[in-house]
């Protein structure tokens, strides 16, 4: 029997991280981000302003204005990137540390 595991906030945030670090020094947008870190638009729309607000991420535009198709150009939500701060880097190494340390003992629990 397979038991369905629903994500913590703390692993959704951790995953999102880990999301905005993969994707390198320029960053990554909105939709890139939704999709690698398994996230519904609600719950990114929710989880984002979190980040922002705690500091563990910094939103900026992109890329230069006339490199933009016109679509971004209308709506400037869209032209928004995400890198991920120091304080981000240091939360998620923490919670790295920390799911080193309790993950051997559930492996161990479920497997009784």
């Amino acid at each position: 029997m397979t038991i369905k595991h629903y994500r913590e906030r703390h692993e959704i945030i951790a995953t999102m991280l880990h999301t905005i670090i993969d994707s390198g020094t320029s960053g990554t947008s909105r939709t890139p981000l939704m999709y690698r870190s398994f996230l519904s638009y609600a719950q990114l729309k929710g989880y984002l302003p979190i980040l922002l607000v705690k500091g563990l991420i910094e939103e900026y535009p992109p890329r230069k204005e006339m490199e933009m198709d016109e679509e971004s150009k209308k709506d400037p939500i869209h032209r928004l990137n995400y890198t991920i701060t120091d304080k981000g880097r240091r939360v998620l190494q923490i919670y790295d540390e920390i799911n080193k340390i309790i993950e051997p003992a559930e492996s161990k629990i479920h497997s009784l």
